[in-house]
């Protein structure tokens, strides 16, 4: 119908196509307005390009929509649009702002798509399957969005240019994999959305220095800076280094083998061969035996204090961080243990 052609100024459409549009390599030069209207047919808009602002807003699309490998070079708005059809695609480029408040009855297909500024999906309605494969290079919002059948999203780092877009997809993911009962798919997304949540605040922390040109702001920028990455690097011993976030109970299991067994003892070996500074029974005898080491590491670790051996110097500080370390891995190990196997 309106296939190949050119439209140099501003386009309104507020109709109803009956039946077929076709408006396949369409070039539309300034702003495309279709509000109100309504295809009781096949949409296509394949290989479309908009060159000026796009609305959709209060469309209704009754049958199969099109957009594959169309091109939006200005901000484009589906809000409050109906797709009724069975297949709605969007294999397309956004390169301005885009906002989906709309309702999709059939399957929504994101395929191949790239989105190089902001995009919405707040209030949108997916009682499908809805499948998203492709590139987020601003911020993606998924907040208030329902999936009613599900939702495929593919996760790849490199497809997201901000760590916050990567994190709102893991979201999504995660709560996907929990209603379907995929508990450690769910638990492998949980990780990754709090890792790009770190990231995120270090990226946001560092973008708002770049903005400011004051040296009293920039100072305070800097702080923040430097607090978010301790803050963040804190989070990363203490919850991910240790247990995956709650999710891996093996590795504080592992954590506690290693650093009681082997790395603890070899510190004291390390410390009476070279520095003098040695771990000694009550007649001052010097403990000469790894097993001894490997012993008294363990009674420090679990608490139990049996005091045949005590140390001296430095080991002293070594034996209290050692309590700490040990007291704290057995709690972290109950905490994963318990929600891996109990929830």
């Amino acid at each position: 119908m309106f296939s190949k052609v050119t439209f140099e100024e501003d386009v309104i459409f507020d109709a109803t196509f009956e039946g077929y549009a076709d408006f396949e390599g369409t070039t539309f030069k300034k702003r495309a307005l279709f509000d109100e209207t309504t295809f009781e047919g096949d949409a296509k808009f394949t290989e479309a390009t908009f060159e000026g602002d796009l609305t959709f807003n209060n469309a209704t699309f009754k049958r199969k929509t099109y957009f594959n490998s169309a091109e939006f070079k200005r901000n484009a708005s589906f809000s409050e649009t109906t797709f009724k059809g069975y297949t709605s695609s969007f294999g397309a480029t956004f390169k301005g702002k885009t906002q989906f408040r709309a309702i999709f009855e059939g399957f929504a297909v994101f395929g191949n798509s790239t989105f190089e500024e902001d995009v919405s999906f707040d209030g949108t309605i997916f009682q499908h399957l809805a499948i998203f494969i492709g590139r987020f290079y601003g911020r993606l919002n998924l907040s208030n969005t329902e999936f009613r059948r599900g939702v495929n999203i593919v996760v790849i780092s490199e497809w997201f240019k901000l760590p916050e877009a990567e994190a709102e997809a893991c979201r999504i993911k995660r709560i996907s994999y929990e209603r379907e009962g995929k508990k450690d798919d769910a638990d492998r997304m949980f990780v990754r959305e709090r890792r790009a949540l770190r990231r995120a605040k270090i990226w946001q922390a560092k973008e708002q220095l770049g903005k400011l040109s004051g040296i009293k702001s920039k100072l305070k920028a800097i702080f923040e800076l430097l607090k978010v990455w301790l803050i963040s690097g804190f989070e990363y011993v203490i919850a991910d280094f240790t247990c995956h976030y709650g999710t891996n109970w093996k590795r504080p299991v592992f954590l506690w083998l290693f650093t009681v067994l082997i790395f603890v003892p070899f510190v004291y070996s390390f410390l009476n061969g070279c520095l003098h500074l040695n771990v000694v029974k009550e007649d001052s005898i010097e403990v000469k035996s790894l097993l001894d080491y490997i012993y008294f590491s363990i009674v420090t670790a679990t608490t139990l204090g049996y005091g045949d051996f005590h140390p001296v110097g430095i080991g002293k500080a070594i034996a209290s961080l050692e309590a700490i370390f040990g007291t704290f891995m057995w709690a972290v190990f109950l905490v994963v243990f318990s929600r891996k196997f109990m929830r």
